[in-house]
């Protein structure tokens, strides 16, 4: 408020100025009007009385004291005196003829009675006339000078001169004392009541001006105030202490202040992070020295974060804009939000610069551009017949191959997947290959979209095979194929997949016929087995006489070897059974944990003998599962023999039974010998033993993995483990509980 009234005292004192320059100006303008008018009244009055004058009078005048007696010169006095009459009120204190001769000036009369101090005898010589009197006899134009001082005093006069004859000429001067003059002047109305009325009139002027002017600027500043509310970007103002004393509706929208909140406050504690670098970086360099630059630079850009009141960070484009207000500097601020339009501009200037290395690139290259044509030429060669080799490679392939991306499409086909599955490559490339190519399993059913092994591929960085698979052809036929899927990596990072496919027909029918022998075979050597088996158990209960220590250790051998005869044998028919699809759970009320123990109780011997322990974690709330009781023991006698058999003399061995997920949950660990992570894949594949135990224990048929996964997956469960070699291993397996609701132990 100090500052407005400050510049309103400033306004009016210059207001007061003007006024007064301008009444001066008006009152010396008056004076001059009122002193020409007296001038051009005595010059008319002067005129009048020489046009009056008979210039016959005037021609018998010899300009020697001698006049005085003359006809001419009575009769001129007698016409003067009567012309004083009617022209004292004039205030005309003398009047006189002049005439030239012999470059002296000469007084032909003088009234006395206007003016005895001026009674100047006839012939009387005019020492100092003024410039105009000698003008006004040599051109004979009619002047008006003075006022002016000569030997007789101050008078302001008028000279008119008479034409006597042969270009001689007379002057009639008629003159007012210059003390009347000013007098005159000075009491005169005019000069004062036209620089009253003018001064009011400019008064009435300035103050309309003025309350024009404020109008004007109230309308502005709304005006302006509808603009900046309705703009999106944000506009408020600073003065020079970085203080806010204007801010806009759209600042209030963008920031999400209002102005009594922002209200000299300085800026830099409203709108900027002062965590962040970048924000204290451009207050630094950017606003204070925009603001200790006022020479040089009165508009600036830049973009740099700002924060709104909700704390949230936007990067925003600011325009500073140096102005005066109330006689100071100040800053006005436009705030525009640029965060959704940023990485288009980056993005564009990023193209831009790309764009400008680009085109000095190509500058520099040209010079080297003839040159190295031929190498391309040559590279070109080299690389068509790369393709070409490729292409060749790929068309004597005997397998089928389907390139796929990452969106499970086909990119790529040799012309092998034509005689195989009877589908032109052209047909295939850009096709959904989940949705082209129909794939089932072992059994014939159909597999899902979501357990296709390219799912897994796309996910899993190492190679994948499949064996048990079959497509179906063009024609509807069902083709078995062993399936290889490896992923392809670009910077780490997997982009496709190479699904390489054999036709394993042929494979699978001498499979089946080996199958078929073998189960033929185990079958045939199950009746002598077991006679061997009865017959051993005879001798080494006595029944056919006591056998003496050699005798009895060697039927003892006999008996152990049959044993271990007949667990070979029931492996082979039990893998033989899965391979030709006979063998097929019978489902019944199960107690796993009954079957757990009493597989535990036919390894305890083992166990004894290598001084080992079991640690048993049942689930104390598990129900009676409908599964096959034969199917689950094989699990048990398979995952708990291993364990016995691949861990070291005092070693510990856990089994936990647990529900997890509506998932009955297996799972076997040991502290033994462990699993090569480079055969972990080939674990649970038929007759695989792996390398690390092999020396350790002879015994083994490499079929009890691939039997425990072949009835899991009967039971629609999964099979996985974990191992790190020489510090044991961890073997699970889940069996879903819908095949019924669980039966509650009670009943």
């Amino acid at each position: 408020m100090a500052k407005k009234s400050s510049k309103n005292n400033w306004l009016l004192f210059l207001d007061s100025i003007l006024i007064i320059l301008a009444g001066v100006c008006i009152v010396s303008w008056s004076y001059y009007l009122e002193s020409t008018a007296i001038k051009s009244k005595l010059l008319a009055s002067t005129e009048t009385l020489a046009s009056a004058v008979d210039p016959a009078l005037l021609k018998k005048l010899t300009g020697k004291i001698q006049d005085q007696d003359s006809e001419s010169y009575q009769n001129l006095s007698a016409w003067i005196k009567k012309i004083n009459k009617s022209l004292e009120k004039e205030n005309i204190a003398q009047i006189s003829i002049l005439s030239k001769s012999d470059n002296n000036i000469f007084f032909f009369n003088i009234d006395s009675s206007l003016d005895s101090k001026r009674a100047i005898a006839p012939g009387t010589v005019y020492k100092n006339p003024p410039f105009v009197l000698k003008t006004a006899l040599m051109t004979g134009n009619s002047f008006v000078a003075g006022p002016y001082n000569d030997e007789y005093g101050s008078y302001l006069s008028a000279f008119v001169p008479v034409f006597v004859s042969n270009g001689r000429y007379m002057v009639i001067t008629a003159s007012i004392e210059k003390s009347k003059y000013e007098y005159v002047l000075g009491n005169s109305q005019a000069p004062f009541t036209i620089t009253i009325l003018v001064i009011l009139l400019l008064g009435i002027i300035l103050r309309r001006d003025r309350i024009n002017r404020k109008q004007e600027i109230k309308e502005s500043e709304n005006r302006l105030k509808i603009i900046t509310d309705s703009i999106s970007e944000g506009i408020f103002t600073t003065d020079k202490k970085g203080l806010v004393d204007f801010w806009s509706g759209s600042a209030e929208n963008l920031f999400g202040y209002s102005f009594d909140e922002v209200k000299r406050k300085n800026i830099k504690d409203i709108i900027y992070d002062k965590k962040d670098n970048a924000s204290k970086k451009m207050f630094r360099n950017f606003y204070l020295q925009f603001i200790k630059n006022k020479k040089n630079k009165n508009k600036d850009t830049t973009e740099t974060k700002l924060k709104k009141k909700s704390g949230e960070l936007f990067i925003a484009e600011i325009s500073l804009t140096r102005v005066f207000k109330n006689d100071e500097d100040h800053t006005v601020w436009v705030v525009k939000d640029i965060t959704d339009k940023k990485d288009n501009a980056i993005a564009r200037e990023m193209m831009e610069q790309e764009m400008i290395n680009r085109s000095n690139e190509l500058e520099k290259s040209n010079i080297k551009l003839k040159k190295a044509l031929s190498r391309v030429d040559k590279e070109k060669n080299k690389a068509q017949e790369a393709q070409a080799k490729d292409e060749a490679y790929l068309s004597s392939i005997g397998e089928g191959v389907l390139v796929i991306d990452q969106q499970e499409k086909i990119v790529r086909a040799n012309p092998q997947v034509r005689i195989i599955l009877g589908y032109d490559p052209e047909d295939l490339i850009g096709k959904n290959i989940l949705e082209k190519l129909v794939l089932v399993d072992e059994n014939g059913r159909q597999v899902d979209i979501s357990n296709r092994p390219i799912k897994s591929a796309l996910k899993e960085n190492r190679k994948l095979y499949f064996k048990n698979y079959s497509y179906i052809s063009k024609s509807g036929k069902i083709i078995p194929v062993t399936i290889t899927l490896a992923p392809v990596i670009l910077n780490n990072k997997i982009i496709g997949v190479v699904n390489i496919f054999h036709d394993a027909t042929e494979e699978r029918e001498v499979d089946r016929a080996k199958t078929e022998f073998v189960s033929l075979a185990s079958h045939q050597l199950r009746t002598p087995l077991s006679s061997i088996n009865w017959y051993a158990e005879m001798l080494l209960n006595g029944d056919g006489g006591m056998l003496n220590k050699d005798q009895k250790e060697y039927v003892e051998e006999i008996y152990n070897g049959s044993k271990r005869m007949v667990e070979l044998v029931n492996a082979l028919l039990n893998a033989s059974r899965i391979d030709m699809g006979t063998f097929f759970a019978d489902l019944v009320p199960t107690n796993f944990v009954e079957i757990a123990e009493d597989v535990i109780k036919e390894l305890e011997p083992q166990i004894q003998e290598r001084e080992q322990i079991i640690e048993r974690k049942y689930d104390p709330n598990l129900p009676l599962i409908k599964s096959d009781p034969k199917m689950i023991r094989i699990i048990f006698q398979n995952y708990l023999s291993n364990a016995v058999k691949y861990s070291p003399k005092k070693g510990k061995i856990t089994l936990k039974i647990y529900i997890k997920k509506k998932q009955l949950i297996i799972e076997v660990a040991d502290n033994g010998y462990g699993i090569p992570e480079n055969q972990q894949d080939e674990i649970f594949l038929k007759l695989f033993r792996a390398d690390n135990i092999k020396d350790k224990n002879t015994e083994g048929t490499g079929l009890g993995l691939y039997i425990v996964k072949s009835i899991v997956e009967e039971l629609k469960g999964k099979v996985w483990f974990d191992s790190k070699q020489n510090q044991g291993s961890v073997f699970y397996a889940s069996i879903p509980l819908n095949f019924n609701q669980p039966i509650d132990p009670k009943n």
